[in-house]
């Protein structure tokens, strides 16, 4: 975890790291877009362990799944552009 290895005290993320602790930090799923439990984790990682041949990549969430198809389909600058929109305050 980034509380191990980074001081945010000193950082120049400082509100970036308090911003994501903040989000980390709520106890209710449901105010969270796109937040699933651990058993969907499991129940991809149980996929992968059961697989003769595992992909390289298992998609989660529904943000997963639809920036795999953004990626096939958009230039990557277009893409930069809507992944740094989807994050919203939390990369500024």
């Amino acid at each position: 975890m980034f509380r191990d290895n980074i001081d945010k005290e000193k950082s120049c993320f400082r509100e970036i790291y308090q911003g994501v602790e903040r989000r980390l930090a709520k106890e209710d799923d449901t105010d969270v877009p796109f937040t699933l439990g651990p058993e969907a984790v499991l129940d991809k990682v149980i996929q992968a362990l059961e697989s003769k041949r595992p992909r390289a990549r298992y998609y989660v969430t529904v943000p997963t799944y639809g920036f795999a198809f953004l990626k096939r389909i958009l230039p990557v600058r277009l893409l930069d552009w809507f992944l740094i929109k989807a994050s919203g305050a939390e990369n500024r």
